[in-house]
């Protein structure tokens, strides 16, 4: 990404499965992988988008103020320790994007 051709598009989907691949790597076992990109994808789906290039801080801002509004289990919204979660699972995505040369600079 970082020369002079233009960057590649990479597609959302191919970047998760790659992200999910880099997690194996790690601690942990194959759920927790699973349930980080579970929630990864959830905070994405506020604002689809297709391509990486595409991201940015409204798509996590749009999921947020989605989360705290009232739902029939939890009238106050969602806890703040569980929207905290998933920042850090968002933020973690964008720092393993921009630490792979898939973006410039963390989208969150």
């Amino acid at each position: 990404m970082r020369g002079i051709a233009p960057p590649k598009r990479i597609k959302i989907e191919n970047a998760l499965k790659d992200f999910e691949r880099s997690l194996a790597s790690g601690k942990g076992g194959p759920e927790q992988r699973e349930n980080v990109v579970r929630l990864v994808r959830e905070v994405l789906a506020a604002q689809p988008v297709r391509f990486v290039d595409e991201l940015s801080r409204d798509i996590y801002d749009a999921w947020a103020a989605k989360a705290t509004q009232p739902r029939p289990k939890a009238p106050h919204g969602l806890a703040k320790w569980t929207i905290h979660m998933r920042a850090q699972y968002i933020r973690r995505f964008g720092k393993w994007l921009e630490d792979t040369d898939r973006v410039r600079k963390s989208p969150f």
